[in-house]
């Protein structure tokens, strides 16, 4: 395992991987990875992507990275447009007591053209007639909208005559997330009934266009929030004494830092310090200070490193002897004794102390 991880290493290594477009890696002060940003492409499995990038940062580097600091951003599929129908086929059929309309469409956005049919069904009269023939449009073509728009629900079908013209009228609403939506569809130039039916559609094309509408302002703030996080981490003050790179030695998490003249610490020849610190030898580290070790985690980590033996009293008079230490976190330490792994409480130790040969344990 390296020393050293930069995050331009790590940055290389998942663009690398399927889905992935681009990567940024968002650090600490002290050099541990704070967040990974990632852009996928628009056909990439979200989760997939999320779980190849953990796999790889473990079996590459030893990076063990809790799934909620990888951001995902992902483009919306397909070209953000409002559909376009294409009418295929109208049929009405009248029986003795209702009306069935069935409307075949054809749509596309951006891709390969879909043929849909809508069907509906209504009572007598020629007002309900206009009314059967919008809700069969609406029905087959809910399908080019988002999942959230399709409960749509027609009111108004009408021919009228509007300067001098034969002109159809649709209304229809719909409850989204943003509230109620409601819109007029109209057709001009046939006054026959199928112009119910291109009334209608306009309709559809008109709130496919608001729902474009609605979630561009979402979009764009997440954005801007992804990238005002991004820019607060890189203008985190710089730990005190860092050096620029190749000026001098690394820090005490084993990471080079590159002076700024605004204080920042710069993220370019930043070492991630998730490996640096759990490799780096006690004779590398510098003294205590701000970003770096305490005397708690060196004497951890040396003893880690060099599988010294210790004497570990704890509380209510509980001793641990010949123990090694394998591994710690914030709370607690691993160590094994006869070759049994415990799990001891920080809180609860008294005190640590190496086994030498001239001070060995019964």
């Amino acid at each position: 395992m390296p020393r050293q991880v930069f995050a331009e290493d790590i940055e290389r290594l998942i663009r690398t991987l399927d889905g992935v477009v681009a990567a940024r890696v968002s650090t600490t002060p002290a050099g541990d990875i704070d967040q990974i940003y990632v852009s996928a492409g628009p056909d990439a499995d979200v989760r997939a992507v999320r779980r190849g990038i953990g796999t790889a940062l473990v079996s590459t580097y030893g990076l063990s990275l809790d799934p909620w600091r990888i951001q995902i951003a992902q483009p919306r599929t397909g070209p953000h447009e409002p559909p376009r129908f294409r009418v295929l086929r109208i049929e009405e059929t009248v029986a003795e007591a209702e009306t069935t309309a069935l409307v075949q469409l054809a749509w596309t956005r951006g891709g390969p053209e879909r043929v849909v049919t809508g069907r509906a069904r209504g009572p007598l009269g020629t007002s309900h007639r206009l009314r059967t023939l919008a809700a069969a449009a609406l029905d087959g073509a809910k399908e080019a909208l988002a999942p959230e728009y399709r409960k749509l629900i027609g009111h108004e079908a009408s021919l009228v005559t509007f300067h001098g013209r034969p002109t159809a009228l649709a209304g229809i609403s719909v409850a989204t997330p943003h509230g109620d939506e409601r819109v007029c569809g109209v057709a001009q130039g046939d006054a026959s009934a199928d112009a119910i039916v291109y009334a209608a559609l306009d309709a559809v094309a008109k709130l496919g266009v608001r729902a474009l509408e609605a979630a561009a302002p979402d979009r764009r703030a997440a954005l801007d929030a992804m990238r005002r996080h991004v820019v607060a981490s890189e203008r985190a003050p710089s730990p005190a004494g860092s050096q620029a790179r190749g000026a001098g030695p690394a820090d005490g998490a084993g990471r080079s830092q590159a002076a700024r003249p605004d204080g920042a610490h710069s993220r370019r020849g930043e070492v991630i310090g998730m490996t640096a610190r759990r490799d780096a030898p006690e004779a590398d580290r510098g003294p205590s200070g701000p970003g770096r070790l305490s005397i708690e985690e060196v004497l951890y980590q040396s003893l880690i490193a060099n599988r010294t033996p210790v004497h570990i009293r704890c509380r209510g008079g509980y001793e641990l002897r010949c123990a090694v230490v394998r591994d710690i976190d914030t709370h607690s330490v691993l160590v094994e004794i006869d070759g049994v792994t415990e799990l001891v409480y920080k809180h609860a130790i008294l005190s640590i102390r190496p086994v030498t040969d001239a001070h060995a344990e019964a």
